[in-house]
């Protein structure tokens, strides 16, 4: 009886030969049995919060505590980069005074003028400074006489040359050197349209000196312009010639009586050829010449001469110095 009421009971639970399944939550353990910890599990529990950063201040500190840079190779990096800029640097300034040198030395004037030069025993011109003149302020006549009491004041020797300082006052009211337009307008030559043409062919620096007419004994003077193009220069010198006397003879040879210079008003301009170089000179009915101009064989170097022998002296002086 007993058998049949068991065989009369049913199982409704999972199937007795299935597994159990695991679980996949770990057990936090008790107050009284804690869960028992392991030494690999606090390395990786430390490991996971310890990041990238904390290690460099870490390092960091450690460095600065033992007396040394906080990061050396970084510290390497940076002074070798900046010990590379410093030669670079170095090397730069170092071509650039190199460059200055030679260009002292070899190109600094690609065309000599004939200012200071060598006389045919081929001994170095002598020069010295004839002083200063301010035209920034002065109208023609100031400045033709303080030219004439620069001339009866200066002494010459054979060979030797003043060059003269001509200055001008900028808009800050500074001392500047005068250009070859403020001379051009203080000698009142600007009001002429083929003047005005002239002076744009021309650069603005601008040369005046004194030498001895070695033939004559007297001093005289020269200009030496600069020519930015040959022919419009020419060309402006050419129309300019009908007034040049009057204009250019006071500055050039101010010892000159007004009546001889009224002699050449009107007087043809003969084309010669001195030492080598074609130029122009005007002469009075003696022959004896006032005005001479000529372009060196570079044709930028205009020079503008108190007469024929004059002018003769100085393309000497620069041939020989070219030699």
């Amino acid at each position: 009886m007993y058998t049949e009421c068991m065989k009369e009971v049913e199982y409704e639970g999972p199937p007795m030969d299935e597994a159990r399944p695991e679980s996949t939550e770990r057990s936090k353990g008790s107050p009284t049995a804690p869960t028992i910890r392991t030494f690999r599990d606090d390395v990786n529990e430390e490991g996971s919060k310890t990041t990238r950063l904390g290690i460099l201040m870490a390092q960091r500190a450690r460095s600065e505590a033992a007396g040394r840079s906080r990061i050396p190779e970084e510290d390497s990096v940076h002074t070798e980069h900046h010990f590379g800029r410093i030669i670079f640097l170095l090397l730069l300034i170092l071509a650039f005074g190199i460059g200055v040198g030679m260009y002292a030395l070899i190109g600094g004037r690609t065309s000599p003028p004939a200012l200071s030069e060598i006389t045919e025993e081929g001994k170095q011109t002598k020069q010295r400074d004839g002083g200063t003149i301010a035209i920034g302020h002065s109208s023609r006549e100031q400045l033709l006489t303080a030219i004439l009491d620069m001339f009866h004041a200066a002494t010459l020797a054979r060979g030797e040359t003043k060059l003269v300082t001509l200055t001008t006052t900028n808009r800050a009211g500074e001392t500047v050197a005068a250009t070859t337009s403020a001379l051009f307008s203080a000698l009142d030559m600007t009001v002429q349209s083929e003047t005005g043409n002239l002076v744009r062919s021309l650069e603005s620096t601008v040369a005046y000196g004194l030498t001895l007419d070695e033939t004559s004994g007297e001093i005289s003077g020269f200009l030496e312009l600069r020519s930015r193009s040959y022919a419009e220069t020419f060309a402006g010198m050419l129309r300019l010639e009908k007034t040049m006397s009057s204009d250019l003879i006071p500055m050039l040879k101010p010892a000159m009586k007004k009546s001889d210079v009224l002699l050449l008003r009107g007087r043809a301009w003969n084309d010669e050829r001195i030492e080598g170089v074609p130029a122009r000179v005007l002469s009075d009915p003696d022959g004896v010449s006032s005005l001479a101009y000529a372009f060196l064989p570079d044709r930028k170097t205009l020079i503008i001469a108190g007469g024929r022998d004059v002018l003769r002296l100085l393309v000497t002086r620069a041939q020989d110095s070219n030699k």
